[in-house]
């Protein structure tokens, strides 16, 4: 997510959430294991532009009471058709809890309790500039993805919602992502199967065998971004980008683009 009042930074660790479960517009999946490469993609059906189509930009705005001044804070994301009314997006890009405000002694962030909100509304962005309202239907707080219907009829190509639980490492994955210069598609592969927390003295705190991990690389507005497997050579959707945890410290690189982690949730 980016808000309006921040500024660029290099992000290098970050959340998304698996959805299973399936359309009667969707294709049936298949019992085979995904794939660790993209070699039985068949190019002529061009299945990559197809399920590129479904990704659009979506844009909060939240206008608010701050004493006597009513500012407004904005999100950038991304939004996946389902059909062509319904688009799955992470939580926090339709919902602004909180926004970053520049001080003396650097950023700090600030919630904005719902009671103080005087308008939100949440827009898909067309490449023509042109706007469709959109409205939450229904939101998973907890694990941060909401399900809009959209006030038109958006573009839709059928696929396959996959499943977690076939996920192995090394597997392929394509991430749809940043629009600031156009959709930009990365590729990655599972890099891990769960996610284990660590105590302040070095103990394993918590192990979360529905988290696991991929490779890519991030950029700012990359929140909602569908992330698609492989699986007899056809696209299944399996997971999306959630939310960007900042762990600047962690990582060095002497690339112009930051490797990271995807973390990613399975319900």
């Amino acid at each position: 997510m980016k808000k309006s009042s921040t500024i660029s930074i290099t992000v290098i660790l970050f959340f998304a959430v698996f959805l299973s479960g399936c359309s009667p517009l969707m294709w049936k999946a298949s019992l085979h294991q995904y794939e660790n490469s993209p070699i039985h993609i068949d190019p002529e059906k061009k299945e990559l532009d197809l399920i590129a189509s479904n990704v659009f930009r979506i844009q909060t705005s939240v206008k608010f009471q701050l004493g006597e001044l009513t500012p407004t804070v904005s999100a950038i994301g991304l939004a996946t058709s389902l059909d062509p009314y319904h688009l799955l997006t992470t939580g926090h890009v339709v919902k602004i809890k909180s926004f970053q405000m520049a001080t003396p002694l650097g950023l700090i962030e600030l919630p904005i309790p719902d009671d103080q909100k005087l308008e939100e509304e949440t827009f898909i962005v067309l490449d023509d500039g042109s706007r469709i309202k959109s409205h939450v239907v229904y939101s998973d707080e907890e694990n941060d993805f909401a399900l809009l219907r959209t006030e038109k009829r958006v573009r839709h190509f059928p696929f396959t919602i996959g499943n977690s639980d076939d996920f192995k490492i090394g597997n392929f994955v394509f991430l749809f992502g940043n629009f600031q210069t156009g959709l930009n598609v990365r590729t990655g592969y599972v890099t891990q199967l769960n996610f284990v927390r660590y105590g302040a003295k070095g103990e394993v705190s918590n192990i979360n065998e529905s988290l696991f991990g991929v490779s890519a690389v991030t950029v700012e507005g990359d929140s909602g971004a569908p992330i698609f497997l492989l699986r007899d050579g056809r696209f299944e959707l399996g997971e999306w980008l959630l939310f960007l945890c900042l762990r600047p410290e962690v990582w060095v690189s002497e690339s112009k683009s930051t490797p990271s982690w995807l973390i990613l949730a399975g319900i």
